[in-house]
C-alpha cells in the first residue's frame, strides 16, 4: 500500500510548533480540514453495530510494508510526529512491531495501528509515559489485578493484540463462535446492554475484544480517518522494495510444488514458516518426530494455535500431510484448519494422534492460492489430552 498523495505532500516537511494532540480530532472530522466537509466525513463513517469491519480488512497481513509504517509514524493524520517515531522496544522499533505481528499472525498492520490509537492514543501523541508505552495494548493486565512482566514492552503488547485477533477467528472457524461466545449471526448483549448480532467473523472478534458498542463505533472513526489518509484498498498488496531494506518475496517455485514446514523453523526454506506462542513445549521425549524436535500444547477451549505457512507462487491444488508423535495422551480429534493465502477457511481435518505417528498422513486435498497458505493446528477440542505440532508436508499429486 503506497501513501495517499496527501501523505507524499505531508512527508516533504518537517511539522514544527504543532498543537497539542486533540482526542476530538483523532476520530477524523477536522473543521478546518478544507479537504473534507462534515457531510462527507459522516458519510465516511457509518457506523453498523452489527458490522464493524470486513474479514478481508482484519487479516490484510500484507497491507503495508515496514517502510509505509514508519512513514505513517514521521508524518501521522494528525499533521504531526507520532512518539511511536522513535521508540524501540527489546531491540524492536515501534514500526518493525506493527509488521513483525501482521506477519507471524496474519493481521492487517493498519488495523493495529488503529488498535494502538482507540487503546492508548500513542498514534496521536507526540510524547508518552514509558508506562504507557509498556502496556500499549492492556494485554496481561487484568482488571483490578496487576500487569504480568511476560507481555511488558511495546513489541510484545502488539504481538499480543495480533495474537488475540488471531486466536479468535481461529476459534471461529473451528466452532462458530470465540471463547467469549461471540460469533457471525449470534446475538449477544454488550457490556452497555446493547443488542448485537455480528455479521462475520472480524465483527464478532472485535467485540471479544472488547465487548462495548462505544469502542466499535470509535474503531470505525479512526480507522475510516487512516484508511482514507494512507489510500488504503482491501487486498492490495505493496510491491516491496529490497533498496529500502524490504523483505523480498520467496522465489518461484518451478515444477511441482513439494514443501516441507517443520516445527523447528530454522531448518525451514524461505517458502515455509513455522510459529506457536510460548504455551506451546518443545521436546524431543517421544521417539519418531521429524526433523530435530516437536511442540505440544495441552487440549482446552481455546484455540492458541500452532501456525504452519506456505508460499505459493501460483495456485496449486495440493495434498496437505501432517507428521506427529504418537501416545495415550495425544488428542484422537486434533483440528487442522486450512486457509488459503485470501484467508478463507476451506475445510478442517481431525487427526488422531493416538495412532499413525512417524509418517506422513493426509489431511486432505485442497485448491490453495498464490501467496502465503496457512494450517493452523488448534488445541480446541476434547480436554484431558494433547495437540503435537511437528512437521507438515505440502505436495502436489
Amino acid at each position: 500500500m503506497k501513501p495517499s498523495p496527501r501523505a507524499a505532500v505531508i512527508l516533504t516537511f518537517t511539522c514544527f510548533g504543532c498543537s497539542a494532540y486533540d482526542p476530538i480530532d483523532e476520530y477524523g472530522y477536522d473543521p478546518n480540514d478544507d479537504e473534507a466537509t462534515e457531510a462527507e466525513y459522516t458519510e465516511r463513517v457509518a457506523f453498523n453495530k452489527n458490522l464493524v469491519l470486513e474479514d478481508l480488512e482484519l487479516t490484510d497481513w500484507q497491507s503495508m510494508t515496514t517502510a509505509e509504517v514508519q512513514a505513517f509514524l514521521e508524518v501521522t493524520p494528525y499533521g504531526w510526529r507520532s512518539v511511536l517515531a522513535d521508540h524501540v522496544s527489546n531491540g524492536v522499533s515501534a514500526a518493525e512491531s506493527f509488521i513483525l505481528a501482521a506477519q507471524t499472525h496474519h493481521i492487517n498492520p493498519l488495523v493495529l495501528l488503529t488498535r494502538v490509537q482507540l487503546e492508548q492514543s500513542l498514534i496521536g501523541k507526540q510524547t508518552a509515559t514509558q508506562t504507557a508505552l509498556n502496556w500499549a495494548m492492556g494485554c496481561g493486565c487484568p482488571d483490578n489485578q496487576a500487569c504480568n512482566p511476560a507481555y511488558k514492552g511495546f513489541d510484545k503488547q502488539i504481538a499480543c493484540s495480533a495474537s488475540r485477533f488471531r486466536s479468535y477467528l481461529d476459534d471461529i472457524a473451528a466452532t462458530g463462535k470465540t471463547v467469549s461466545g461471540w460469533g457471525p449471526n449470534i446475538t449477544k448483549t454488550s457490556l452497555e446492554g446493547s443488542s448485537v448480532t455480528p455479521q462475520n467473523a472480524a465483527t464478532a472478534a472485535i467485540y471479544t475484544y472488547t465487548p462495548w458498542v462505544s469502542s466499535a463505533e470509535n474503531h470505525v472513526k479512526i480507522w475510516s480517518k487512516y484508511v482514507t489518509y494512507v489510500g488504503y484498498v482491501p487486498g492490495q498488496t505493496p510491491d516491496p522494495d529490497p533498496g529500502e531494506g524490504e523483505e523480498e518475496p520467496p522465489p518461484t517455485q518451478p515444477g511441482p510444488v513439494d514443501i516441507v514446514i517443520d516445527s523447528n523453523d530454522a531448518l525451514n526454506e524461505s517458502n515455509a514458516k513455522f510459529t506457536a506462542s510460548t504455551s506451546w513445549t518443545t521436546t524431543s521425549s517421544t521417539a519418531g518426530y521429524y526433523g530435530s524436535n516437536y511442540l505440544y500444547r495441552s487440549t482446552g477451549a481455546t484455540t492458541d494455535a500452532a501456525h504452519f505457512q506456505v508460499y505459493l507462487s501460483e495456485p496449486a491444488s495440493v495434498i496437505i500431510e501432517a507428521w506427529w508423535t504418537s501416545g495415550t495422551n495425544r488428542s484422537t480429534t486434533a483440528p487442522f484448519l486450512v486457509f488459503n493465502a485470501n484467508g478463507d477457511h476451506l475445510g478442517t481435518y481431525h487427526a488422531n494422534q493416538q495412532q499413525g505417528g512417524g509418517a506422513w498422513r493426509s489431511i486432505g486435498t485442497y485448491a490453495l492460492t498464490a501467496g502465503w497458505n496457512e494450517i493452523a493446528l488448534s488445541r480446541w477440542t476434547t480436554s484431558g489430552y494433547v495437540v503435537i505440532a511437528d512437521a507438515l508436508r505440502v505436495r502436489t499429486p
